[in-house]
């Protein structure tokens, strides 16, 4: 891998992109850059004056939203100086119908429970909400009953006979 970006680095004559995940696709956390990438970075920071890294750090990497449509690349500015990243017309229309449904998305429960007095708690009860939290608030507080798979029936098979 060090190789490969060697040989990048070489044969590049005016621009250089290097592209990395900066956010895991299912947490959404930040992930620390490949070592190779860390060497790439702090040697261009190295090649710099020292009242200048911070400035030069800043403009190397351009943490960019995973989607498309995600308002971040519309504004003139944000990923870019002085324009826009995004310019497709339907992306720009996702992001605005996001925002818009964020806006106006109605909240769960309006106002908060009334506390439930209880000073003793039964083990079964304590058993049920540790197994999952979602179904015993829902049984409890809310006096409804989640769907579970048991429940479903299964679809009728075309390709089998009563007989």
């Amino acid at each position: 891998m060090r190789e490969s970006i060697l040989e990048a680095v070489l044969g590049t004559e005016d621009h250089l992109i290097v592209v990395r995940e900066g956010h895991d696709v299912r947490t959404n956390k930040m992930v620390p850059r490949a070592v190779v990438a860390t060497e790439l970075f702090e040697s261009l920071l190295a090649s710099v004056d020292t009242e200048s890294r911070s400035g030069v750090a800043r403009r190397l990497e351009i943490e960019h939203p995973r989607q498309p449509y995600d308002e971040r690349c519309f504004e003139p500015g944000r990923l870019i100086p002085g324009a826009p990243w995004g310019f497709d017309d339907n992306e720009l229309a996702g992001a605005l119908a996001r925002r818009d449904q964020a806006r106006w998305r109605a909240p769960f429960l309006v106002e908060p429970l009334e506390p439930v007095g209880s000073e003793v708690i039964e083990l079964s009860a304590l058993h049920r909400f540790l197994r999952n939290p979602t179904a015993a608030f829902f049984n409890t507080r809310l006096e409804a009953r989640l769907p579970r798979p048991e429940d479903d029936t299964p679809p009728p098979w075309p390709w089998t006979s009563g007989a």
